[in-house]
C-alpha cells in the first residue's frame, strides 16, 4: 500500500527528499519504521507525523488519545534507525580497523581489530591483545571503547560508530551497550560466541535502556580470510 499521495505537503516533501517515496507501507510496522527512517534524516521532526503517516495508513482516520499514546510506545521500543552512512564510508573505516587486525595478526594475537569513530573522525583503536596483555579483557573492541572514552572525557558514546572486523562476543556486547554505542558495523562473523547474530541477539533485548544498531557482513570475505589463515598456520 503506497500512501504518499495524500499526505500533508510537509510530510510528502521529506518524503521525497529523504528518497523514501518507494518505501512500501502494508502494516502498522511499516508507518513506524517508516517515520523512524524520516526521524533519521529529519531528527527535529515532530511525532505528529507518525500521526499523519498512520492516519492515512488508518483510511485517512487520524488516531484518537489512546491510538497517539500506543504508537507512541511501540516506537520508543524499536531499535533506532539512523542516517545511513556512504558505502564508501563504511568500506574505509572497516578497512581501518582490518589494517589493525593485520598487527594483531603479526603479532601472534587473533588478528581482530576494531576502531570507534565520531563526526567522521577516528578517536579509538585497538586490536587483540589478550596473549601479549596476559588478559582475557583485551579484546580489541574493550581497548578501542576504552581511547575513545578518554579522548572524548565521557563514559558514554551514544554518537559513535564502532566498526570490528569480526562480530563482537558477549563481554565486548555489554560493553558496547554500557557506553551506549550507537551503531555497530562488523565485518566475519563468529560462529562459537557471536553476541550479535551467531549464538545470541544481545542487541534485540527491549529491555535495555540503550539500543545499538548492528549492521554485520561489511568486508565478511576478506575478514573470514584472515582469521581462517591464522587458525589454519596454528595448527599446521
Amino acid at each position: 500500500m503506497m500512501l504518499y499521495e495524500n499526505l500533508p505537503y510537509y510530510l510528502s516533501k521529506k518524503i521525497h527528499e529523504a528518497n523514501l517515496a518507494d518505501y512500501p507501507v502494508n502494516s502498522e510496522n511499516d508507518v513506524l519504521e517508516l517515520f523512524a527512517l524520516l526521524r533519521a534524516y529529519f531528527p527535529s521532526l515532530a511525532v505528529r507525523g507518525l500521526y499523519d503517516l498512520y492516519a492515512q495508513f488508518n483510511s485517512g482516520t487520524y488516531p484518537d488519545i489512546n491510538e497517539q499514546n500506543m504508537l507512541r510506545d511501540k516506537f520508543n521500543v524499536l531499535t533506532p534507525i539512523y542516517k545511513p552512512r556512504e558505502n564508501s564510508e563504511v568500506s574505509l573505516f572497516m578497512q581501518q580497523a582490518y589494517d589493525l587486525a593485520l598487527i594483531a595478526f603479526n603479532n601472534n594475537e587473533v588478528p581482530v581489530g576494531a576502531i570507534v569513530v565520531y563526526q567522521n573522525e577516528i578517536i579509538g583503536r585497538g586490536f587483540n591483545q589478550t596473549r601479549s596483555g596476559v588478559s582475557s579483557m583485551l579484546h580489541a573492541e574493550i581497548i578501542a571503547i576504552q581511547e575513545a572514552q578518554k579522548h572524548l572525557n565521557s563514559t558514554y558514546l551514544q554518537d559513535c560508530d564502532l566498526f570490528i572486523t569480526l562480530e563482537p562476543c558477549l563481554m565486548c556486547s555489554g560493553a558496547i551497550i554500557n557506553s551506549r554505542i550507537k551503531r555497530v558495523y562488523y565485518g566475519a562473523k563468529e560462529s562459537k560466541t557471536g553476541a550479535c547474530d551467531s549464538q545470541y541477539r544481545v542487541f534485540d533485548n527491549r529491555v535495555v535502556n540503550h539500543h545499538t544498531e548492528v549492521l554485520g557482513g561489511v568486508m565478511a570475505e576478506q575478514c573470514t580470510e584472515l582469521m581462517q589463515n591464522f587458525f589454519s598456520a596454528k595448527r599446521s
